[in-house]
């Protein structure tokens, strides 16, 4: 209308989830690590947690394949509701509301469990969370609760690695299991079992059937 200014206001919750995907080896842990580290440079409080099924390096840290480390509280796999709970217990106590709360290898927690807890964090208590996982298995299947949380993440961080096969850079977005005759979805393991792998050079020596 003539005469009249128009004031646009864009906000944003300053809540929100962060999800970092893509296949092992692509830098995902790397990334969070980084991200948690920005956040307590900036004065916000971060809790970060992992499932106390991933023992490949030291148990209370989050830990890169590169020796980085960003400790962590491990959970019982099957009862992520504990990291709710233990929010919940830390800001009862007094020692201060956490601001971010880190996930990593949300694929291993129990899918309902999790995204009950991530989604009370986020829209109940109002928390940034930041979670990381892998989205697929190594057959390329949906893996546990990541393919709902990249569908509810207001930001999607989606990683590449290099191709083991093809040795191309940027090109490896699924995970190769060295060994196809172990059928089980979680096998935990790095690089004696698992190889980053572009789609084509995965679909040809995987057991898919597409």
């Amino acid at each position: 209308m003539a005469g009249k200014t128009v004031l646009v206001y864009q906000t944003r919750k300053t809540n929100m989830l962060t999800v970092i995907t893509g296949c092992m080896f692509a830098g995902k842990s790397s990334k969070l690590i980084a991200m948690a580290m920005s956040h307590s440079i900036v004065g916000r409080k971060v809790l970060a947690f992992k499932p106390s099924n991933d023992t490949r390096y030291n148990g209370e840290y989050i830990t890169t394949h590169l020796g980085g480390k960003l400790m962590a509280t491990s959970v019982n796999k099957k009862n992520p509701i504990e990291i709710l709970q233990h929010v919940v217990e830390l800001e009862r106590l007094s020692q201060g509301p956490a601001d971010v709360i880190i996930i990593d290898e949300a694929q291993f927690f129990n899918k309902e469990e999790l995204i009950l807890t991530v989604e009370s964090l986020l829209y109940k208590f109002n928390k940034t969370i930041i979670v990381s996982g892998l989205s697929q298995d190594s057959s390329g299947n949906p893996f546990g609760a990541m393919p709902h949380l990249l569908a509810i993440a207001d930001d999607i961080i989606h990683l590449k690695s290099v191709c083991a096969k093809s040795k191309k850079i940027g090109t490896a977005t699924r995970t190769f299991r060295k060994d196809v005759s172990n059928t089980n979805q979680v096998a935990i393991g790095g690089s004696e079992m698992y190889e980053p792998r572009s789609f084509d050079t995965w679909l040809k020596e995987s057991r898919q059937i597409i």
